[in-house]
């Protein structure tokens, strides 16, 4: 455990670029890095999961949001309700920021402490930029990649259900065939 904010900023400076900011406490001396970074945005409200036993409980921050982690989902087309659900019933969500305007849902398994007693600090400096670059890439990528795949996987059931009906037709083509060429033998009763 760290002894002062001195030791918390140490260790997030030899982390590199895997530490963009940390939270310190001055109470208890704890020290919580964090591998992405908060960021002001007027489209967003940032819910911050309450350690509660009742699911669906949040904090909310209008006007922030956190970069959703290499590990978190962006959501993509969601609503409000749906963004903090799916966050909600995860074990690995720790908040979400969503954008009404965008209907966009950034989720993050970062561990989040809130209350008077925590201070927040950002680095600033050399690789700062590239990785939150780096991080909103990925986000991207990750939504047109699932995007994608679902596109995909909906054009393979199309597909699949075309060449099923197009059996069926061959096979009622087949039969009528087989009936127009079979020579008809009257009935003698």
């Amino acid at each position: 455990m760290p002894r002062g904010v001195g030791d918390c900023i140490e260790s997030c400076n030899r982390k590199g670029v895997n530490c963009v900011g940390y939270s310190w406490n001055s109470v208890t001396n704890e020290c919580v890095p964090t591998s992405n970074g908060i960021s002001y945005d007027d489209n967003f409200v940032w819910y911050i999961k309450v350690p509660s036993n009742t699911p669906g409980m949040f904090n909310a921050i209008p006007g922030m949001k956190i970069k959703s982690s290499p590990t978190g989902d962006v959501l993509g087309e969601s609503t409000e309700d749906g963004c903090k659900a799916d966050c909600a019933f995860s074990d690995r969500c720790q908040s979400v920021s969503y954008s009404a305007p965008q209907k966009l849902c950034l989720t993050s398994d970062e561990s989040i402490s809130v209350g008077s007693d925590w201070d927040y600090f950002e680095r600033v400096g050399e690789g700062h930029a590239d990785l939150e670059e780096k991080q909103q890439e990925e986000a991207l990528a990750k939504a047109a990649y699932d995007e994608n795949d679902m596109k995909s996987k909906e054009y393979v059931a199309d597909v699949r259900a075309i060449s099923a009906e197009s059996r069926a037709v061959q096979a009622k083509l087949d039969k009528l065939a087989d009936d127009w060429d079979s020579p008809k033998v009257p009935d003698v009763a």
